[in-house]
């Protein structure tokens, strides 16, 4: 059922996906195409802000924080798997698999590769501290539209 602290907590991480797209942009190498890179991510985080954060609004100050910290794990987690099957896609496109297993594996490195990039400290600081912001405003809009 839609509620006014699902629609605050997917708009607010959809918003928190875009701009921590923006911080990975000039962290990657100058060859990158990036597509609908932010689209994705905001739409990612959209539905990872309705179905996670928002739906557990309701239960205190704390589970807030931890559901915000949850919240961005389960981003970082579907937003690694989904770049790194394009990539993978698009390089078994070029032939450079032998077998589909080799491609599948393959996927676990190019997320590890992009996940190393996440580890930037300003990248890793405004997820973590937007997560929590998120689940907070999530709880406040929760308590005052019920």
């Amino acid at each position: 059922m839609p509620t006014a602290a699902k629609m605050a907590a997917a708009l607010l991480l959809a918003a928190l996906a875009w701009l921590a797209s923006d911080l990975i942009r000039p962290l990657m190498p100058d060859s990158t195409q990036f597509g609908w890179f932010n689209h994705v991510n905001a739409a990612l985080g959209f539905v990872v802000g309705w179905r996670s954060i928002g739906a557990k609004a309701g239960e205190g100050l704390f589970m807030a924080i931890s559901n915000g910290i949850t919240g961005v794990a389960v981003l970082i987690f579907f937003g690694l798997f989904f770049h790194s099957l394009y990539e993978m896609l698009h390089l078994s496109m070029r032939r450079m698999y032998d077998h589909p297993l080799a491609g599948i594996e393959d996927m676990f490195r190019i997320g590890a590769e992009f996940g190393a990039v996440l580890l930037d400290p300003l990248v890793a600081g405004t997820l973590i501290a937007g997560g929590i912001a998120v689940a907070i405003i999530a709880e406040l809009v929760n308590s005052i539209w019920r």
